[in-house]
């Protein structure tokens, strides 16, 4: 555990050690800008091979949203068909012609 003299400082105030040194640029005036720090993930170097893996993740996830959005229009050509198709009773109702059976029932 830390001390009492860590914790609270010399001088009687709480100072909070600062981890990352931010770069400081003077302009010609003499004024002194800190750049915007980046996006953290964009800052991370990263290997030939790690970015063709995340090329090929990206590749396949997009794949799969194309298949999602063509099922998705399918269906939707679908059920307008199907509605046309339904038989109705005099109540409006759906008529069940036949039931599918299953396997494993006797």
């Amino acid at each position: 555990m830390k001390g009492q003299d860590e914790l609270i400082g010399k001088d009687g105030v709480f100072k909070k050690n600062n981890k990352f040194s931010v770069p400081t640029h003077t302009t010609s005036n003499g004024e002194k800008f800190v750049d915007a720090l980046s996006s953290p993930l964009s800052t991370i170097p990263r290997s030939k091979e790690e970015h063709e893996e995340l090329d090929d993740l990206n590749n396949k996830f997009s794949e799969c949203l194309d298949n999602l959005e063509k099922k998705k229009e399918l269906s939707n050509e679908e059920g307008t068909t199907s509605k046309e198709k339904d038989n109705f009773n005099k109540n409006k109702k759906r008529v069940v012609t036949t039931q599918g059976r299953r396997e494993d029932s006797e």
